[in-house]
C-alpha cells in the first residue's frame, strides 16, 4: 500500500481502538502523542520493516479485541508499541539538536 495513506489508516486503526476507553484523560494522551508519533514517524520509513508486519499485527490486535481477550490485547499492544521506542527516542535527539 502506499505508505502516505497507510499511515493515515494506521492512525485511524488505533483511535478506534482506544474509543472505548473509559478513561478520557488517557484516551487524550494517546491520541495526541500518537499523532505527534505519527507525523515524525512518517519521515522515517527508510528506518521500518515492511508494512505487511504492522498490518497482521493490528489483524491479531483485532481478533484479540472482538473476542474480549483483555489480557491478550494488552501484551500484543505492548509489543506492537515497544518497537517504536528506538524510533521515537532517536526522533527527540534530533527534535532537541534543532
Amino acid at each position: 500500500p502506499d505508505r502516505t495513506q497507510w499511515v493515515a489508516d494506521n492512525n485511524l486503526f488505533h483511535i478506534t481502538m482506544l474509543a472505548h476507553c473509559p478513561n478520557w484523560h488517557l484516551l487524550t494522551q494517546c491520541t495526541r502523542e500518537g499523532e505527534r508519533l505519527w507525523r515524525n514517524w512518517a519521515l522515517t520509513f527508510d528506518t521500518i520493516q515492511s508494512l505487511d508486519v504492522y498490518m497482521s499485527e493490528h489483524v491479531d490486535l483485532i481478533k484479540a479485541a472482538r473476542h474480549r481477550d483483555a489480557d491478550t490485547v494488552m501484551t500484543l499492544t505492548y509489543h506492537h508499541v515497544a518497537q517504536f521506542a528506538p524510533i521515537a527516542a532517536k526522533m527527540s535527539v534530533k527534535a532537541m539538536a534543532i
